[in-house]
């Protein structure tokens, strides 16, 4: 055979066996819960570790997105409130490789802080006597 048609041959196996396998969104909500149940630091064991999970667990389900390009896909978490994107993690050949390490969970986490700071050192405009006569006689 030609060595042409052998590379094409198992290229065209390699993604298809990635598009089978390619992980469930239940693969990735365990990969998410897992991040959010470690970087808790809470002790996981008894009621307070059920607890815990249950919490992680619908959490992860209501904040977590994928993206699905058919040979894998990535979970994320986007905030609107901060507007920035945490990627989760990379799914392919059925397992999800965790992405998000403590450097980037912490400038996830560092987001609303700096957009809190923005909000307070931003001027308050002032209004003139007429407006603010307006306002008063409007609230009452």
């Amino acid at each position: 055979m030609n060595k042409k048609v052998i590379y094409l041959f198992f290229i065209v196996v390699l993604l298809l066996a990635a598009f089978i396998t390619n992980p469930t969104k239940e693969k990735h909500l365990e990969n998410a819960t897992e991040f959010l149940m470690k970087e808790s630091g809470a002790d996981n064991s008894g009621i307070q570790g059920l607890f815990l999970e249950s919490f992680s667990t619908e959490v992860a389900r209501s904040k977590t997105e994928i993206y699905n390009y058919y040979f894998f896909s990535i979970s994320y978490v986007y905030s609107n409130e901060r507007n920035k994107t945490m990627n989760l993690g990379l799914g392919i050949f059925g397992q999800v490789i965790p992405l998000v390490n403590d450097k980037s969970f912490e400038e996830y986490k560092s987001g609303i802080e700096i957009n809190n700071e923005v909000e307070k050192k931003k001027p308050k405009k002032e209004v003139g006597p007429e407006t603010q006569k307006k306002l008063d006689d409007l609230i009452g």
